[in-house]
Formats: structure tokens, sequence, C-alpha cells
């Protein structure tokens, strides 16, 4: 059984990193899925929050009711 390398899969791949020197160790990559992750937690309560203080006017213009602003402001920063 051959190994190929990424290289190998770049015509197939084009996901599938193309130069070594871009690759990331497995540490390097966990290290960045947990910024990415408490980055998205940050902005998803910093959009919760501001939906809970829009008026009555424009959550009737995007369709939403106090009832629907208030379940989903209720929601831990994790939930989706």
């Amino acid at each position: 059984m051959s190994h190929k390398s990424p290289n190998a899969y770049a015509a197939y791949r084009p996901d599938v990193a193309t130069d070594r020197r871009t690759e990331k160790k497995a540490p390097v990559r966990l290290f960045d899925r947990l910024l990415d992750t408490l980055e998205c937690w940050h902005q998803r309560n910093r959009q919760r929050t501001a939906l809970g203080e829009l008026d009555d006017r424009l959550l009737k213009d995007i369709g939403l009711t106090r009832a629907d602003v208030a379940r989903e402001v209720r929601k831990s920063f994790w939930e989706r």
C-alpha cells in the first residue's frame, strides 16, 4: 500500500495544502479551531444582545415578535 502525499491529491482536492510549508501541526490547528469557536461564541452573544435592544418597530420590520426575541436572548452563547 503506497502513501500519497497531500500534493498528490491537489488536482482532485483543492482544499488540500499543496505546499508543505503552509501545513500546520495538529496542536496549531486545534488552537486555531479553539480561537474560531471562541470568536463565534462572542459574536453570537453580541448579536443576541443587539437583538434584545431593538424596538418594536424594527422587530416588526424583520418579522419577529417580542416572544421570538425573548426566546433567542435566553439561549446560552454556545447554543445555536
